[in-house]
């Protein structure tokens, strides 16, 4: 699947700009002029990444970091800024999944081409992560589930041979279980007997 890229600034030749210098890595291209539609498009839309100004017109970058944390919390979210500065940085580390804070004008605008890139990969191998652990977990509760099965089945095949105590293992684990005394004791009885107490 293409993935989509989202490209927020209020300066129409910068994303231009931008717009066609990642247009030859395949990726799906929308763009927005201020915070506002942004967060429209963010809202409607599955971005990977989002490229986005700060300081813009009626909702700033701050809004729109906000926004994708909210609607797209895996898009990775790069900060292109003409107004940079140390506070800036922190705020908008601390509003959302920030891969990279640039300042603008890039001095080499092929840069754009590999922090774009990058933050794919990352934002890719985290979800591929994250859908391997949710695998993990249903095997893992497929497993236990027809362990405990197995066990219910033993509990009623050692309680009907007579037995009154019986001996089991896991992988992680041993254990003793009482199940109801039988009314005679039977020779398969004895023998679990000194088998579970030696």
């Amino acid at each position: 699947m293409t993935e989509r890229v989202l490209i927020v600034d209020d300066e129409e030749d910068l994303r231009y700009v931008y717009t066609r210098q990642l247009r030859g890595d395949g990726y799906l291209l929308d763009t927005a002029v201020d915070g506002e539609e942004a967060i429209e498009k963010i809202r409607t839309n599955e971005y990977a990444v989002i490229l986005t100004d700060m300081r813009m017109p009626r909702k700033d970058g701050l809004a729109v970091i906000g926004a994708a944390r909210e609607h797209l919390p895996d898009a990775e979210i790069i900060v292109l800024t003409g107004h940079g500065s140390l506070e800036n940085a922190l705020q908008a580390f601390k509003s959302g999944n920030i891969f990279e804070y640039l300042l603008k004008p890039l001095d080499d605008i092929g840069v754009l081409n590999t922090v774009v890139a990058r933050a794919m990969e990352r934002r890719n191998l985290r979800k591929h992560n994250r859908e391997l652990f949710e695998q993990l977990q249903r095997a893992y509760e497929e497993l236990r589930q027809k362990s405990e099965m197995l066990i219910q089945n033993e509990k009623m095949i050692w309680a009907n041979a007579g037995i009154d105590r019986w001996f089991y293992c896991s992988a992680s684990l041993c254990f003793l279980q009482d199940t109801p005394k039988p009314a005679e004791n039977k020779p398969m009885t004895r023998f679990a007997r000194q088998f579970v107490d030696g």
